[in-house]
């Protein structure tokens, strides 16, 4: 926002108006449009703001963050920036120096405008071309929003949950590979699960009695409901793996 205040001011000062005329001119010009880019800016990442679900949950405070940012350069922009032009820019236009730095830019900027108004004046010329190109560029675009899937926000569901076993403490490695082995079947008879990984015994990264498991799932849109009775038959296997599971010897 401060850049295109400034570059406005310039262009004013540009064709002989001093500092604070031509700040004063150009904060006529495009504080409107400054207002309305910052409120363009940050109505894009509010939607942000109400995520739900885990992803929400980390990209609430970016956006939040952002909104923020977006509003104070809006406010330096129609406030500080203002000054510093007044204050700070020296005189240019006819007759007054410039650096090497503008003279490189000014030129390399001179081309691409050339090149611009070239390609500008032929189209106008062709007029017939140019609204065909419009009316491809529209059929594209309606065609695009019809094809490409799209929602609201997009859904925080990774088809991927991650769990952990704990055994009691003092439990040996023998019985926690029973306790993983008994895990994984009961997983298995869960017809959403794909397939799932599980590791127990890494002394460098778990206790010895623990260990982690990864299960892959089928997207929401394929799964299938679970009846209660097996939610039931399964916490009575849980059930009786931990009464079964034999404790560890004081040793």
């Amino acid at each position: 926002d401060a850049i295109v205040f400034l570059e406005n001011t310039v262009r004013r000062m540009e064709h002989g108006e001093p500092a604070l005329q031509a700040t004063i001119g150009s904060a006529r010009e495009i504080s409107f449009t400054i207002v309305s880019m910052t409120i363009s800016l940050a109505a894009v990442f509010i939607p942000l703001v109400f995520m739900p679900g885990l992803v929400g949950r980390i990209f609430r405070e970016f956006a939040v963050t952002i909104v923020i940012a977006i509003f104070a350069s809006g406010l330096v922009s129609l406030t500080l920036t203002p000054l510093m032009c007044a204050r700070l820019l020296r005189d240019r236009g006819p007759g007054a120096g410039r650096t090497w730095m503008e003279r490189v830019i000014g030129a390399a900027e001179k081309r691409v405008l050339a090149f611009y108004g070239r390609s500008l004046w032929w189209f106008l010329r062709r007029r017939p071309i140019s609204a065909l190109i419009w009316l491809g560029c529209l059929a594209g675009t309606a065609l695009l929003f019809i094809v490409v899937p799209k929602a609201f926000l997009p859904p925080g569901d990774s088809s991927v949950i991650f769990g952990v076993i704990i055994g009691q403490e003092g439990s040996s490695p023998a019985q926690m590979q029973t306790l993983q082995a008994r895990a994984d079947d009961v997983l298995h008879e869960d017809p959403n699960i794909v397939t799932n990984f599980s590791m127990t015994g890494a002394g460098q990264l778990l206790s010895s009695n623990q260990g982690i498991l990864f299960i892959f799932i089928k997207p929401a849109c394929s799964r299938s409901c679970v009846p209660i009775p097996c939610s039931r038959s399964a916490q009575e296997r849980r059930t009786r793996t931990r009464a079964s599971t034999p404790s560890p010897s004081p040793a």
